[in-house]
């Protein structure tokens, strides 16, 4: 038992492991197949946890598309069965009754079984529930006591894998989410620890840093190209840390870090993370460090543009071009257009974004959601 209790934790974390558990159970108490399930009672809208062994996928995809409907079992009230509790087959509905059934006779019986089990593991205020399910074949008999015991000890930590199972998949829908938003930013994000050891970063982030024009990872974290910028973004991010851990620290800190390219400088943001970013036994992602590029790299999305503004192609491919850092001039030639072409567009540009200078339109889109958002 102990074997089989280690390895269902191991699923819990490892969804890769749920076949070979339930291999594993269904040879400890004879079943030919079995089939776990955890899905919304009230039908779609959320991800389902579905694993089946004994049996090959044909045989699940007739239950789902057709025969479910047909279920015996359900018709008599499977369902509505307490939580915790396992079930043989023949004491929901008779062998009598079920050979009569097309349910029997075209699905069950093809697939060479006539005994199974049933038991719900859990069914919440949400309407989410999971069951687990065994079936073998006519001449092995029904499941005995050993194994109905076997099966009603192992409940409660079937119970307790699939809640760790649910959180784990909760923090890996959010960490993914992170990560899609990391990647719209349109400037660097580096997500350190409070020595300023790099946790993560946007595709924007790696540029910078693979650039090494004033910013790069050294063997002590980030540092900059000098001594007395390295010292003063080391304090700010210690601050930070130390306010993310509840701790009286600082709200971070703004930095100008020169390039030794003799390019505009990096505008650093550096501010704490929200305490649930700690993780224990993990790297802990304790300052936030958003890099604008001096020199104009922020490149608004023309997509976002034409359906924030109303813009068309050519004027939202010109609005980026400003907001990019070109002149009007230097734009206008980019593209192939007369200055006094590109006037004409940047006069309906205007009209359409509510600005009336060049500054303050690139302001206004650098702060907006199409300079916000990258393709």
């Amino acid at each position: 038992m102990d074997p089989l209790i280690g390895k269902l934790y191991e699923a819990a974390v490892q969804p890769a492991e749920w076949p070979r558990f339930l291999e594993d159970l269904a040879a400890v108490v004879g079943a030919d197949a079995m089939s776990l399930l955890a899905a919304s009672v009230d039908g779609p809208g959320m991800r389902e946890l579905t694993f089946d062994v004994g049996t090959d996928g044909q045989a699940a995809k007739d239950y789902r598309e057709y025969f479910g409907a047909l279920d015996p079992y359900i018709e008599a009230g499977s369902l509505d069965l307490p939580a915790g509790k396992v079930i043989r087959s023949d004491t929901v509905v008779s062998d009598a009754d079920l050979v009569r059934t097309e349910f029997y006779n075209d699905f069950y019986k093809r697939n060479g079984w006539h005994h199974g089990f049933g038991a719900k593991i859990f069914e919440d205020s949400e309407g989410v529930a999971a069951t687990l399910t065994g079936h073998r074949r006519q001449d092995a008999g029904p499941f005995g006591p050993e194994a109905l015991d076997v099966l009603s000890r192992l409940l409660p930590h079937l119970r307790r894998a699939l809640a760790i199972r649910r959180q784990v998949e909760g923090i890996e829908l959010e960490r993914d989410a992170g990560s899609q938003l990391l990647e719209r930013v349109s400037i660097g994000t580096l997500l350190v620890d409070q020595r300023g050891r790099l946790v993560r970063t946007n595709r924007i982030g790696d540029e910078i840093l693979a650039a090494n024009d004033g910013l790069r990872i050294g063997a002590e974290g980030l540092e900059t190209a000098t001594p007395k910028q390295t010292a003063a973004l080391r304090r700010a991010i210690a601050g930070a840390a130390e306010t993310s851990r509840g701790e009286i620290g600082s709200a971070g800190g703004r930095l100008r870090v020169t390039r030794p390219s003799g390019g505009r400088p990096y505008l650093l943001e550096v501010s704490p993370v929200d305490r649930g970013a700690e993780v224990w036994g993990s790297t802990k992602c304790l300052a936030a460090i958003l890099v604008t590029d001096g020199n104009g790299g922020i490149q608004p999305d023309i997509d976002a543009l034409r359906t924030f503004y109303d813009l068309t192609p050519a004027e939202a491919e010109l609005t980026a071009m400003l907001a990019h850092g070109l002149s009007l001039d230097e734009a206008a030639e980019r593209r192939g257009v007369s200055r006094n072409t590109a006037r004409g567009q940047l006069k309906r540009i205007f009209s359409k974004t509510g600005t009336n200078r060049q500054a303050e339109l690139i302001r206004q889109v650098l702060q907006g959601p199409a300079g916000f958002a990258r393709r």
